[in-house]
């Protein structure tokens, strides 16, 4: 009210005073409402950029959208395809799987249907080797070809192939059936039409030579097919002797004319001036095998002893016979001479002192026409007209045994088998016996089995080969190695030994003798070499270890000693075991890491190599002392046996192993020896009781009649356990078919004493057996080999399409080539 009041009361006053305040107010207002314009125009060019980006911004998201609808589109699509992919794989999934099991039964349907094929062909060869097996008897039996004497060549050839088709049981037996039981011709060699009065054969078994009456000498090279002769001329009568030295390299002959000519081999010339015996004919003679001498039989009773050397007469002249001397023959060591006179007697002389070793040996109703030692020396045999052979015991000077292989007629030659057990008598109507020292009593109808009709016989060194000839003007090769297992004896010390080892595969063998010297054979070439050990104690036992680097020696005193091979050197000094007794026993396990020994209180520890100490605790076994031991395969198991007959079986470091011992034999058992596969166990006793034993299941598993061959001294498996070799305390080893349980052949006659070692090679082709006298053989167990060489030739492809039929040719015997068809005959 006071302002209307102020108002009312001065009018002009207040509009002067409210213009500036309006013109303020308008100032204001228009600022304001230019600032409201700008600020429109602004936000309106703003909002148009707004606007805009909105808009471009509304476009990319439709744009974006559009985008993010095609890449969903496109996912879609990828996963429908995915899925289709999916599926489809899946459906390949399945398929692969289906044919996966296709595969897999087809696979198995083609294994089945490979493995009936592959029994089918092997029992269809194995039906094809038993029918070439009958073949090869019918063959050697004439049963096919018809022909006479049987056509053994193609027996042989077709055996080796039955072998070849089928290594079974019945093919080796049928070829170990020809080679034992049939003698071979292997060469037939026409000679001059006149008598052949002597036969000899080369040490090397190259040559063979015959001289009779025509005054002449015929030198054949039978090492060659066909064999090449050469007639030595120079004699003025009949020749009625002939031998090759010892060396090979000089034939002498002797002769009616008085004289005995030495030939050159090589040259074939007469060797110096011939020797003269002014006695009247030389009706025989013989070589010293040491070479230093050689002895003639003459007419006037006399023998004279030459020395080689010298080429003249020892100064002792021997006493005279009462009647012409027709034989003299030395002893294997040089140290004695036989002769055999017109008189029947014979007379044994004493070299290192002219004399006779006994009275005149006197049996013989008519004169004594041939004498032969026997390789060892301890017999003589002598051959009269009256149609006996007597075997003189060397020493005694006393008969043994009186044959008479030929009934009652005139035996004209004697020879022994060397290495073998037979004696070959010929009769002069040209009957030929072989008759089998083992056995006593004739191996086989020869001159049936042959054909041969001969005077005269001679075997070759190495007692494979008979030479025989006579009134058939032929002479005649056999190989007789069937009729005695082949044989090989090597280099002998002449001593016994104190004792013997053989290594695992016989490559070796080492023995001491008497003297404390180490004896070492090379058994694969044949070798003899000696060293001195540096120890004198006594050895009981030696042992190789399986890898042939170490010689194991074990003492009276209980000592151990390891040896180095190669260089015959101890590796140590003796290690003391626990040992109270001698050391009974010696085996290394296979891997030749520990070293077993057992000793005469039956104690059995054992040694390590590496360490050369004794490791585990020693075991006490309750059968008294240890006779031997074995290793299984493994080396799990130690087997020993002792003198109650029972074998106890250990696992080293365990003590006893499950299944404790086993009660085979009430008598000593005497060898031991596992299988390769060490499941059987071979046991021998000392009263000739052999037993196979499954050691994993328990349980004897055979029983081989063993006691007619003595006590069991050694056993030996062959590699693949189808063969076991037993050495007996008589000296026979024989060579076990364990599928029939039977002998494979016949026994092998060493000679050996009563403690025989035995060994395979490597490959069970040799056996190696030896005993502490001081010898060993090696017996060739390659039948394939000797076969082939028996025969000489392959089967032809017309044999082959006759006997094999279809099958693939493939030669028989490797060594040879293709047998070439006969060309045609041109019309």
């Amino acid at each position: 009210m006071e302002t209307e009041q102020a108002m009312g009361s001065k009018p002009g006053s207040n509009s002067r005073k409210l213009l500036p305040v309006l013109i303020m107010i308008l100032a204001l207002t228009l600022t304001l409402l230019g600032i409201s314009v700008w600020q429109w125009k602004l936000a309106d060019g703003t909002g148009r950029q707004l606007s805009d980006e909105v808009i471009d911004l509304e476009q990319r998201l439709e744009a974006a959208q559009l985008e993010q609808q095609q890449v969903i589109q496109r996912a879609e699509y990828s996963v429908s395809e995915l899925r289709l992919k999916t599926q489809y794989a899946e459906s390949l999934e399945h398929r692969l799987e289906e044919s996966e099991n296709r595969h897999s039964l087809i696979k198995g349907q083609t294994e089945h249907l490979t493995l009936n094929l592959e029994q089918l062909q092997e029992k269809l060869k194995k039906n094809l080797a038993r029918q070439l097996s009958l073949h090869s008897l019918l063959a050697a039996g004439s049963g096919i070809t018809g022909k006479q004497p049987p056509d053994y060549t193609l027996a042989l050839l077709l055996a080796v192939t039955s072998l070849h088709l089928s290594n079974q049981s019945d093919s080796i037996r049928g070829l170990v059936h020809l080679l034992e039981q049939y003698p071979h011709r292997i060469a037939e060699i026409s000679l001059p039409d006149s008598r052949i009065l002597d036969v000899a054969f080369s040490p090397d078994g190259r040559h063979v030579a015959v001289g009779g009456k025509d005054k002449t000498l015929m030198l054949w090279d039978v090492s060659h097919h066909p064999a090449t002769g050469s007639v030595l001329i120079g004699h003025s009568d009949t020749v009625r002797s002939i031998e090759f030295s010892p060396q090979g390299g000089v034939l002498a002959s002797a002769s009616r004319d008085g004289t005995v000519i030495l030939w050159d081999i090589a040259t074939k010339k007469i060797q110096g001036k011939p020797l003269r015996s002014n006695s009247g004919s030389v009706s025989s003679l013989s070589f010293s095998p040491d070479g230093r001498w050689l002895a003639t039989g003459n007419g006037d009773g006399s023998v004279i002893v030459w020395n080689l050397a010298k080429r003249i007469r020892l100064n002792k002249p021997l006493p005279l016979h009462g009647a012409p001397v027709w034989s003299v023959a030395f002893s294997p060591d040089s140290q004695l001479l036989a002769s055999g006179s017109w008189d029947g007697s014979l007379i044994l002389w004493d070299m290192a002192g002219y004399r006779p070793l006994h009275q005149e040996l006197r049996l013989h109703r008519d004169w004594v026409q041939t004498i032969a030692f026997s390789p060892d020396g301890t017999q003589v045999a002598s051959g009269g007209r009256d149609g006996q052979v007597i075997l003189w015991d060397v020493a005694e000077g006393k008969s043994r045994h009186i044959l008479r292989p030929i009934r009652g007629r005139p035996v004209s030659d004697l020879a022994f088998q060397p290495g073998g057990q037979l004696l070959g008598i010929a009769g002069e109507e040209g009957e030929v016996v072989l008759f089998d020292l083992m056995q006593f009593a004739p191996s086989l109808d020869v001159a049936g089995k042959l054909g041969l009709e001969a005077s005269l016989l001679a075997f070759s060194p190495d007692g494979r080969i008979l030479a025989s000839t006579g009134i058939d003007k032929q002479l005649v090769l056999s190989d007789m190695s069937g009729l005695s297992p082949p044989g090989e004896r090597l280099p002998g010390i002449g001593e016994p030994l104190s004792s013997l080892a053989l290594s695992s595969k016989g490559r070796r063998a080492a023995g001491v003798d008497a003297d404390g010297t180490l004896w070492v054979w090379d058994t694969s070439q044949g070798t003899l070499s000696k060293q001195r050990l540096v120890e004198d104690r006594p050895l009981s036992h030696l042992a190789f270890s399986p890898d042939g680097r170490f010689l194991a020696s074990g003492g009276a005193d209980g000592q151990l000693r390891l040896w180095n091979v190669a260089q015959s050197e101890p590796v140590q000094e003796p290690v003391k075991m626990q040992h109270h007794k001698a050391v009974s026993a010696l085996v290394f396990n296979n891997d030749s890491s520990i070293l077993a020994s057992a000793d005469e209180s039956g104690l059995i520890s054992y040694l390590e190599i590496s360490s050369q100490r004794e490791m585990f605790k020693p075991v006490q076994t309750n059968q008294g002392a240890v006779t031997t031991l074995a290793f299984s395969p493994g080396n799990r198991i130690l087997a020993s046996g002792g003198p109650d007959g029972t074998i106890s079986l250990w696992e080293p470091g365990q003590g006893r192993y499950p299944g404790n011992s086993i009660q085979a034999h009430d008598s000593p058992v005497s060898a031991l020896s596992f299988s390769s596969d060490g499941k059987n166990l071979a046991i021998g006793d000392a009263d000739g009781n052999l037993q196979l034993w499954d050691s994993i299941e328990g349980g004897a598993v055979a029983s081989l009649p063993h006691a007619p061959f003595g006590g069991v001294a050694a056993l030996v498996f062959t590699r693949d356990g189808r063969f076991l070799a037993s050495g007996g305390k008589k000296g026979a080893v024989i060579l076990w078919d364990l599928e029939r349980r039977t002998p494979l052949l016949k026994p092998f006659q060493t000679r050996h004493g009563p403690d025989v070692h035995l060994a395979f090679t490597a490959n069970d082709q040799r056996l190696i057996s030896a005993s502490q006298d001081g010898v060993l053989f090696s017996w060739n167990l390659d039948w394939i080999s000797q076969a082939c060489h028996l025969s000489g030739r392959n089967l032809t492809r017309e044999e082959w399409q006759d006997y094999v039929g279809d099958t693939r040719y493939m030669r028989t015997c490797s060594d040879f080539p293709e047998v070439e068809p006969d060309p045609p005959i041109a019309h």
